[in-house]
């Protein structure tokens, strides 16, 4: 797999459309960026579990910091796994119920490149992609056809509440790009 390369004028535009969707739900702005790391493993997927969810990779990027470096360091820590490849294949905006309460800018990327051991495999586990553990966050449903066929989107999912994506998700918009 290699990876695509993000024009600066791809993620601008992407970032209006972001924008214009949070103003269309009445947001006037987002309180941060995240991302969530799809890793793929002929049919499975790599999960990790967070409170009382299993979830892909993910976490919040600092100032400064690059969504892909995020994503590679934050995947490490948080599985094992050197990251040797990642592929971006969209933007989407994460937007809760609750006006102004983490409203996230959320960067999704893919990969089945990647070397090492899981940590600690009571903790991060491979699911196949068929038989997924119910406690799965709805936005990873949601998620999860686009991102396994590779296809470039931008989306909205309006949630009731949570963070990181965990609250029941009340409507959604993704489009191919």
């Amino acid at each position: 797999m290699q990876a695509v390369k993000v024009s600066k004028r791809q993620k601008q535009n992407a970032g209006k459309e972001l924008l214009k969707g949070l103003k269309e739900m009445g947001r006037s702005a987002l309180t941060g960026k995240s991302f969530f790391c799809f890793i793929f493993r002929n049919d499975k997927i790599l999960l990790k579990k967070a409170d009382n969810f299993w979830i892909v990779p993910s976490d919040d990027i600092a100032d400064g910091e690059s969504p892909e470096h995020a994503a590679a360091a934050k995947t490490y820590e948080q599985t094992g796994l050197v990251v040797n490849s990642l592929e971006p294949l969209g933007d989407v905006l994460m937007a809760y119920e609750k006006s102004g309460e983490n409203n996230r800018h959320v960067f999704v990327f893919v990969s089945q490149d990647f070397s090492g051991e899981l940590k600690d495999e009571r903790q991060v586990s491979w699911f196949e992609k068929g038989a997924l553990p119910d406690e799965l966050p709805e936005c990873y449903k949601v998620l999860l056809p686009i991102v396994a066929s590779r296809k470039r989107f931008t989306g909205e999912l309006y949630l009731d509440s949570g963070h990181s994506g965990i609250g029941k998700v009340l409507k959604y918009s993704i489009k191919e790009v």
